[in-house]
């Protein structure tokens, strides 16, 4: 037996000495009541605290009002309802330690020597129901009764330090509750007057080291100083030191110990402090068994500190381990329980980021629900409101992106606006909300193309951006997404400022995700395509090559397994082709083909990107084919055009495109093999290209002229007007898409030309010439050169059998006197000497080969304006002469080390126009050279 187990039987004895009526008879019940209560205290047997309180409301019967001793037992009576309340939480017990706590008070007058004291336990029981019931003026009266104890304890007092300590406890509810910085500091000045007040070896020292702690680091979450959460490990550590194994507090210490490590983590990223809070929390939850009313919170935040854990690492099991725990603290945590908000939330959270790595649905949707379910229980006013809209509006976007319905991209717009209502300009996480919300806008402008959402995502973009300035640990992402957003923008409209800006942007973001960093291989990815596409705008070949670099450095970190991968090799092979397109090098074909069919290999059946990837090997194919001419190429890219055009299913954004290629793969079948069915098909292909290609569509202009051309060919196969007709309407409304500047404007104005000079042919309308000699000067402006104006060959030649119109005609050439003698030797390509209005018009070629005043660069632009005017006139293999003689003979009059042959197209009469022609040029030669020396 312990010593207080003998004072007790002692003061048994002492009672059962009196009987009822004896004057001695309430002082015994007093005294065993006490020591039974102290008991309690020392070894919390609920059985003792009942006996205590049995017996103290036997003395108070005997201890009627006006009794000496009346207040000693109403006070004492108080402390063991209180202490019982502690124990079991039953309300009653509560409000009876107020009622008897107010008596007490009343009869201990100022003056009273145990007025203090009571001032000081009916404090105490006002804090705890201002815990239980959260209203303010149970905490104010708490406050006003312990600033009274601690005016009655002045400096020396022994239970001052006492008063200070509670009277800081409450100051920090008080901020806990209002956010009132000013409660805050005196909470701390309190509790650094308490701690001094109780040295080493003060039984209170734990305690007060311990909430000092906790201030510290509630001091710390409001300015983010590091000094304070420092401070506050340090605290709890030195408290924790004098809780040792078995000490009843000890598992609080090692909760907020934890906490503190947790917090530290979260602002500087240091692994071991997340190592450290998940030791320290595993340890508390040991201490905290089954029944302990600490072990919800307990299970929490050792849930929060191993899903922080998965964030870093992505390993399954420390997910696993964070919704089990979580799971476990909301079955402690009922409907109406005041955490309960905080599981529904915080479990949502976890099976969220579940989703995000495993993409099981059954993941979001339950994270969908109990998001729903903790925003229902945190109504307008709640401080976690803000956070649960923010969070269930991202799994609604999520939902969005899998399944694409309109109604949840709608709701998770919603849900992020009434969050960033409630983050005012100032608040610490308004960015995270204009960033999210700016990201939901992007995501609907994929999904229906509207300009105003784009618009919005942009303007949104851009504050956030403001708002995360260089140290924030976010700038990196909102840097990301806003460049994309901008380049987006770009493929719209074309500004070359908007693709600049995003290259700039983009830049910022991957300075700031160095080697190593998780996200550097999205910014290398997406900074390789802005370039990308700058160089499919300008063509500058550095661009491409920059894109390439930047491409395979992002593969490079993308290893087999990464969810990026797949993008990364199709983007590449692109490049690759793209490169290819420029210098013809196989080996650059090659690895774009070698790069498509990895990406195919990563998109099995099934997946949703597979159309992508078939789509863009039946391009390179494509390309292959028109270099290097093999069957089994553009028969593969026709089988792949039409597997990938299986999966891309109507209304995605890709369908344009593959029904465009497709199409040309077909026309290219057609002027190969000349079947009627293949031209039909991509005339068809054409049209339901043009279907998805509305007025501004990039694609709209190449599937007019595409359709257009198809046509001319079925007109020059079949001889139907109709498609003859459609062929001339199609192609200009082809060059009214065609902006001034498009890079394929040359080809719409070339093939409209043909067009039209078919049809004079066959009706003989001077109108239809008048248009396409109008149409020819810009096409020849728009030519790189005379090599690179693109004819087909089955296109060119238009013979004019009546020149009435001769004059009109001559005032598109620049006229110089007298024609070499053998011009009139030369025959068209059908035997024909050329009649005097053609010799009028080679009148135009002496002007140029005689001016010494010319550079090279002149004398090939002007060559090529006047050759092909004389291309509307000669009926010749027009195609196989141009290049010809502009390639081999002006190149040789210039200079340039090239051979002269003819290739076996031409006839006999194309070779004699050719030779007179070469008779001009040879004796002109010496002049030529000599002149371009001189530059």
């Amino acid at each position: 037996m312990t010593k207080r187990d003998d004072e007790i039987t002692l003061n048994r004895k002492e009672l059962e000495r009196h009987s009822p009526g004896d004057t001695g008879l309430a002082m015994a019940l007093y005294n065993l009541a006490y020591s039974l209560y102290v008991r309690f205290v020392e070894m919390d047997d609920i059985v003792d605290v009942e006996e205590a309180i049995v017996l103290h409301q036997s003395a108070l019967d005997l201890r009627p009002a006006g009794h000496s001793n009346r207040s000693t037992s109403l006070h004492s009576l108080a402390l063991c309802f209180s202490d019982r309340y502690n124990k079991l939480g039953t309300i009653a017990d509560l409000e009876q330690a107020i009622t008897l706590g107010r008596a007490a008070l009343e009869l201990r007058s100022p003056g009273n020597t145990g007025r203090a004291v009571a001032l000081y336990n009916l404090a105490d029981v006002m804090r705890r129901k201002f815990m239980k019931f959260g209203a303010n003026g149970d905490l104010d009266e708490a406050i006003s009764l312990h600033q009274s104890a601690l005016d009655l304890r002045p400096a020396g007092h022994s239970n001052r330090s006492s008063s200070l300590h509670e009277l800081a406890l409450c100051f920090s509810h008080r901020y806990d509750k209002l956010g009132i910085i000013t409660d805050l500091e005196q909470a701390i000045t309190l509790g650094r007057a308490a701690l001094e007040l109780r040295s080493p070896g003060n039984t209170g020292r734990a305690v007060t080291l311990y909430n000092l702690a906790d201030v510290m680091r509630s001091k710390f979450l409001k300015f983010g100083a590091n000094g304070d959460l420092d401070e506050a490990i340090s605290l709890h550590q030195s408290a924790l030191d004098l809780c040792p194994p078995g000490h009843s507090d000890r598992s609080d210490s090692l909760h907020s110990l934890a906490l503190c490590f947790s917090h530290r983590y979260d602002k500087l990223g240091i692994i071991t402090d997340l190592e450290q809070a998940i030791t320290l929390g595993r340890a508390a939850l040991e201490l905290r068994s089954p029944g302990n009313s600490g072990r919800a919170v307990t299970l929490y935040n050792l849930a929060n500190a191993m899903k922080r854990k998965f964030l870093i690492f992505g390993a399954n099991g420390d997910i696993e381990e964070a919704i089990s725990f979580h799971q476990s603290a909301l079955d402690l945590r009922p409907p109406g329980h005041s955490d309960r908000s905080d599981s529904l939330h915080s479990l949502a959270l976890c099976l969220s980021n579940r989703y995000d790595k495993q993409g099981a649905i059954a993941d979001l949707e339950q994270a969908i629900t109990l998001g729903r379910d903790a925003l229902e229980l945190r109504s307008p006013g709640n401080t976690g409101r803000a956070v649960t809209l923010y969070n269930l509006a991202n799994a609604m976007r999520c939902k969005f992106l899998i399944f694409g319905a309109n109604g949840d991209i709608k709701e998770a717009i919603s849900l992020h606006q009434s969050a960033l209502d409630l983050r005012p300009p100032g608040h610490s996480d308004r960015s995270d909300s204009l960033h999210s919300l700016a990201l939901c806008f992007s995501d609907r402008y994929k999904k229906h193309g509207t300009i105003a959402d784009l618009e919005q995502a942009i303007t949104l973009g851009r504050t956030a951006l403001e708002l995360d300035s260089p140290g924030n640990s976010g700038r990196a992402v909102t840097l990301y997404n806003l460049a994309d957003y901008i380049r987006r923008k770009f493929l719209i409209f074309g500004v070359h400022g908007d693709l600049d800006e995003a290259i700039s942007l983009h830049q910022s973001a991957l300075d700031l995700c160095p080697p190593g960093h998780f996200d550097r291989s999205d910014s290398l990815h997406s900074l390789a395509l802005c370039f990308s596409h700058r160089y499919d705008k300008q063509g500058t070949i550095a661009d491409l090559e920059q894109a390439i670099t930047l491409g395979r450095a992002a593969l490079e970190l993308r290893s087999p397994g990464n969810s990026g991968r797949t993008v990364t090799l199709h983007d590449l092979a692109g490049y690759m082709r793209n490169k290819f397109m420029k210098f013809g090098a196989n080996g650059d074909f090659d690895e774009a083909i070698s790069l498509h069919q990895s990406a195919l290999d990563l998109r099995p059946p099934g997946h949703s990107d597979r159309w992508s990837s078939l789509h863009g090997l039946a391009l390179c194919l494509s390309n292959r084919y028109d270099k290097q001419g093999a069957i089994a190429d553009l028969e593969q890219a026709i089988t792949l055009g039409r597997a990938a055009l299986e999966l891309c299913s109507p209304g995605n954004s890709g369908r344009a495109a593959i029904l465009y290629n497709l199409a040309n793969d077909m026309r290219r079948k057609f002027m190969k093999f000349g079947v009627n069915g293949d031209l039909d098909e991509a005339i068809s292909l054409y049209r339901s290209a043009l279907d998805f290609c509305p007025a501004g569509h990039s694609y709209r202009s190449s599937s007019l002229d595409g359709l257009a051309l198809c046509l001319s060919k079925r007109y020059d196969k079949q001889g139907a007007i109709v498609d003859f007709e459609q062929a001339i309407t199609l192609g200009r409304a082809a060059l009214e898409f065609c902006s001034p500047g498009n890079s394929y404007r040359a080809v719409t104005l070339s093939d409209l030309e043909v067009y039209l000079g078919n049809k004079f042919q066959k009706f003989s309308a001077n109108a239809d010439l008048d248009e396409a000699i109008v149409l020819q000067q810009p096409v020849l402006h728009l030519s790189a050169s005379p090599g690179d104006l693109s004819l087909d060959s089955g296109d060119s030649g238009v013979s004019f059998k009546s020149m009435s119109d001769i004059e009109d005609l001559d005032q598109e050439l620049d006229k110089s006197d007298g024609v070499p003698g053998s011009l009139g030797h030369a025959t068209t390509g059908k035997g024909n000497p050329l009649i005097s209005e053609d010799l009028v018009v080679m009148e135009a070629f002496p002007d140029i080969i005689i001016n010494k005043n010319l550079t090279k660069e002149e004398l090939q632009s002007q060559l090529a304006m006047k050759f092909n005017l004389l291309v509307c006139i000669l009926d010749v293999d027009l195609l196989s002469f141009y290049n010809t003689f502009i390639q081999t003979q002006y190149a040789e009059t210039m200079g340039l080390n090239l051979s002269a042959c003819l290739p076996p197209s031409c006839s006999s009469g194309v070779s004699s126009t050719l030779g007179a022609m070469c008779v001009i040029f040879h004796s002109t030669q010496t002049t030529s050279h000599s002149h371009q020396k001189g530059r």
